[in-house]
């Protein structure tokens, strides 16, 4: 078992499983940084960690302070929904957009360019939805202490060149419930 996940089950005071053992074991081996971003993740939708807004943007770090207007969010689940084929109409099934995350393929760390006279690139940039969640800055080791783990779920994104050069390439997997589904991203 992963050290991290580990230490936050030894930390939590109930641990409610959602998928088979037999399940979990054919799942990849997770990191403690996908563990990480996926517990984080699922704080932030939650709203579970309250620590501290947003800081500025700075080189090599993920950046969490963008946030998405109403006109953004529909259009982004105008285009979710682009062919009709997820149910928008029962208000009991909660079409919605609460977060989103951005990486840009043709820059370092898959970031945004800093404006001078910082220099660099972000990590990726985080855009929440601010009628839907909330969103507070934490650490990967934080206690979380009498909370119920619902689910680990795992983002994982591998960068490579094939061996006769070309574009840099990324490898997307999510892995949800005991299903991993992965991309392939390039430049076109």
């Amino acid at each position: 078992m992963n050290p991290l996940l580990r230490e936050c089950m030894r930390r939590t005071s109930t641990i409610i499983p959602r998928t088979p053992r037999a399940a979990a074991s054919r799942r990849p081996a997770r990191t403690a940084a996908g563990v990480g971003l996926a517990m984080a993740t699922a704080l932030l939708a939650s709203g579970a960690l309250a620590q501290s807004a947003p800081p500025a943007p700075t080189a090599n770090h993920t950046w969490g302070g963008c946030t998405l207007d109403a006109q953004t969010v529909e259009a982004i689940k105008n285009r979710i929904n682009f062919g009709g084929q997820f149910d928008t109409q029962n208000p009991n099934a909660n079409f919605n957009v609460s977060f989103i995350l951005v990486y840009s393929l043709s820059n370092d760390n898959d970031g945004q360019p800093l404006k001078p006279p910082a220099s660099g690139y972000t990590g990726a940039i985080l855009c929440t939805n601010p009628e839907s969640v909330g969103i507070q800055t934490t650490t990967e080791t934080a206690t979380l202490s009498g909370v119920d783990i619902r689910d680990v779920e795992q983002v994982h994104i591998l960068q490579y060149r094939e061996p006769s050069g070309g574009p840099t390439k990324k490898r997307v997997c999510s892995v949800t419930d005991s299903f991993t589904d992965c991309f392939t991203v390039s430049p076109p």
